[in-house]
């Protein structure tokens, strides 16, 4: 009924504006529902020197390529505190979804609102960000990622080898990490091989 999506809703944006996310999937914090809210917002501590978007309710969404040319972005998420990956997507998207009042909407994303749109429909199959890394050992700790500067235009189309020498890492290196996240892994009985 309307009156239990407006619930829905509600407890999406409290949940995410507690969390000072930029996105939120309804399967996130237990509602078992095709339902996510995305609006980034240029205060974010989170992902800085963003620009704000509307706000978005996004019912029943189907997503289609639009430009398959990959970008990478250093993506965390509320379901995976304290962690941030470096993930490659799709560099435009198409997405069809029905709006809080049952309307049909289509949006193009394009850039870093584009991988905000997959990264939280991936929630709504069951993907995490960490299913979509290339790369396992770019897994590292928030407070472990101390860049100079990023560049997200030189980000985009660079691999693992480049951004090892391009980046500095000011309090360790991915081969420092090595250790912290097999322990980590070993503590939470996750036998992923690094």
């Amino acid at each position: 009924s309307r009156g239990l999506g407006d619930v829905y809703k509600r407890q999406m944006w409290d949940s995410l504006e507690v969390a000072g996310g930029i996105g939120l999937a309804a399967p996130q914090i237990g509602i078992l529902k095709k339902l996510a809210v995305i609006k980034l917002s240029e205060e974010s501590d989170r992902y800085p020197d963003m620009e704000d978007s509307e706000p978005y309710v996004i019912f029943n969404p189907k997503v289609s390529v639009v430009d398959k040319t990959e970008q990478g972005f250093w993506e965390g998420c509320l379901s995976v505190p304290g962690l941030r990956g470096f993930v490659e997507r799709p560099r435009s998207i198409r997405v069809d979804f029905l709006d809080e009042n049952a309307e049909p909407r289509t949006i193009e994303a394009e850039d870093f609102l584009a991988t905000v749109f997959q990264h939280e429909l991936d929630h709504l199959v069951g993907k995490l960000y960490v299913d979509r890394m290339k790369d396992i050992k770019t897994l590292m700790f928030e407070e472990e990622m101390v860049f100079d500067e990023i560049k997200e235009e030189v980000l985009k189309d660079k691999r693992k080898q480049k951004l090892k020498k391009k980046y500095k890492y000011h309090k360790t290196t991915i081969k420092n990490l090595k250790p912290k996240l097999l322990q980590r892994n070993k503590n939470t009985n996750i036998n992923k091989k690094i």
